[in-house]
């Protein structure tokens, strides 16, 4: 899972500068040309239930993700912004028999583009593709994680004023195909506000629909989940995360719960 959202002020505003958020996302507005940002984050998660066909919570066999994520924006000019994000997992899936993996994730490598721009409003298209970091699919701690997966979505942000506030909202909508299961279509919604200037608080949505047919380790599912995060700017160039989120309502899928920490460097 990748987590997280950091926000620069320019002028009264607040410009999106970059996002992540589970299992891949990243905020509409571009980073300028010549300048950049890697947020490395840490998330930690656990499910002991699950919410069944009916959306009722069941229990499971626990399951434990940490994550460990490198995302890195930069604009090479100010209409195009590279990504790269490699990470690195350690999984227990106390499923019968106990399964675990410890070592490289999933890395995501692409493009984010802007398509029409105001002065305190974007729409840009991002497409990224996410290699494995193992192809074992005898590994039930693997599975979901194990094939090549590509993901292609519109992105909205706009800052604004809020009560005397610098403020924004982003909104994404796209689809994420993957190599094996079903496609998902995906909705992100984020809203955050800064009540002093050092510090920002953010309220996140984050919304999958599996479409198409399952397999018996990737079913068709849906799920929401939500975030609330606060960040501290300690200096122009370094921010810092800590947060939390939990799966609030789901259909066919885990319910997780957990901690996330990022740590920001501009440059």
């Amino acid at each position: 899972m990748r987590h997280g959202l950091c926000v620069r002020i320019i002028g009264p505003f607040a410009a999106i500068v970059l996002g992540s958020t589970s299992d891949g996302w990243a905020a509409a507005f571009l980073e300028p040309a010549g300048q950049g940002q890697i947020i490395v984050t840490t998330s930690f998660s656990d499910s002991a239930d699950a919410f069944d066909a009916s959306g009722k919570l069941v229990p499971i066999a626990s399951y434990r993700k940490f994550e460990l994520t490198a995302w890195t924006d930069y604009g090479v000019t100010d209409w195009l912004t590279l990504i790269v994000a490699p990470s690195a997992d350690d999984i227990v899936n106390a499923d019968h028999p106990t399964s675990t993996y410890r070592g490289l994730g999933t890395t995501e490598v692409g493009a984010r583009v802007a398509l029409m721009q105001g002065q305190s409003s974007i729409l840009s298209a991002q497409a990224t593709g996410l290699a494995p970091g193992s192809f074992d699919k005898t590994n039930p701690a693997l599975a979901g994680y194990d094939s090549f997966e590509s993901d292609a979505r519109l992105l909205y942000g706009a800052s604004f004023e809020l009560a005397g506030l610098p403020s924004f909202i982003d909104f994404e909508a796209g689809y994420r195909w993957y190599q094996i299961g079903p496609g998902q279509v995906r909705t992100d919604l984020t809203f955050g506000i800064r009540p002093r200037p050092d510090l920002l608080l953010l309220a996140q949505s984050f919304n999958i629909v599996s479409v198409g047919p399952g397999v018996p380790y990737a079913p068709n599912f849906r799920s929401e989940k939500l975030e609330a995060s606060a960040v501290f700017d300690f200096t122009k160039d370094w921010s810092a995360q800590l947060g939390a989120f939990a799966t609030i309502a789901a259909v066919g899928t885990r319910r997780e719960e957990g901690l996330v920490t990022a740590l920001w460097h501009r440059f």
